[in-house]
């Protein structure tokens, strides 16, 4: 993943099906009149019944691609704090890790999602973020609708501990059993998370990283 890549922000959200709620999402010409608002609702049922994904929408597939197998931190849209309001009152952003990109079929309109897992959120002042995420019966995981992004960031790579892993561990040692394996693993582990500063987490190991956040989110 190159720097270019590391965070996407949504100024299109491409993949938003029209619908009544969202009809007057940027109505900034004070109350709309009744036949303003007919004709603004006319135009929104025409342009729903026609609605698929174009080709930004696509675009936007490709580059969330990018993301997969790495841990993200998500900034949800919300129409009714986001035209008006201060950062501090956007919905809190989430931290996960993504495993994929799929598209399903919601309301009768092709969606697409993100799957993310080990979800936590991140409270700095907004609604919950959790809000936003759904699940399905046949699909392991939490899922991120893309129509409700505004923007995504990797904070860390999943491939990175994997390498670490096999460089320090596996291909450091002559193993004489299995037994060996998961004693020298676990003092691994054990430093990796405890002890070792990590550059991405704030020169913080990750445990003292997470007591941070837990500790953010507990009320004073």
């Amino acid at each position: 993943m190159s720097a270019a890549e590391t965070q996407l922000t949504f100024e299109r959200r491409a993949w938003c099906v029209p619908s009544e709620e969202r009809a007057f999402e940027g109505w900034l010409e004070g109350c709309p009149t009744e036949p303003q608002r007919q004709a603004v609702l006319a135009r929104n049922r025409d342009r729903r019944a026609n609605w698929i994904p174009d080709a930004q929408a696509i675009a936007q597939l490709v580059q969330l691609q990018s993301f997969v197998g790495h841990w993200v931190r998500i900034q949800f849209f919300d129409p009714g704090t986001m035209w008006l309001l201060a950062e501090d009152e956007w919905p809190h952003p989430i931290e996960a890790c993504c495993d994929g990109v799929v598209t399903l079929l919601d309301g009768g309109h092709l969606q697409a999602f993100l799957l993310l897992r080990d979800v936590m959120e991140v409270k700095m002042g907004g609604c919950s973020g959790l809000s936003y995420l759904t699940e399905r019966s046949l699909v392991s995981g939490h899922l991120a609708a893309v129509a409700d992004l505004y923007e995504i960031a990797s904070i860390a790579y999943i491939e990175r501990f994997n390498r670490t892993y096999h460089q320090e561990v596996l291909s450091a040692y002559l193993f004489d059993s299995l037994d060996e394996v998961r004693e020298i693993t676990t003092e691994w582990l054990e430093q990796y998370n405890e002890i070792r500063p990590h550059d991405v987490l704030g020169s913080l190991p990750p445990a003292r990283y997470r007591e941070r956040l837990l500790a953010a989110e507990t009320p004073v």
